[in-house]
């Protein structure tokens, strides 16, 4: 996570319109996931040939 944020910051650093608000809201949209992944884990679509395997798109 600290490597995606690190990642995400430095872009929008380099970006002349950057918006530092960016890594967190990426952040946070991760952590969101997840927390919806451990109450709803087969709510996403399937990939692949396991029914364990799934997507989580926006």
């Amino acid at each position: 996570m600290e490597q995606l944020f690190d990642f995400a910051l430095q872009r929008e650093l380099n970006s002349a319109t950057g918006d530092l608000n960016i890594a967190d809201k990426a952040v946070q949209a991760i952590k969101d996931g997840i927390a919806f992944l451990t109450t709803s884990p087969f709510a996403c679509r399937k990939v692949g040939a396991s029914s364990f395997v799934r997507e989580l798109t926006n």
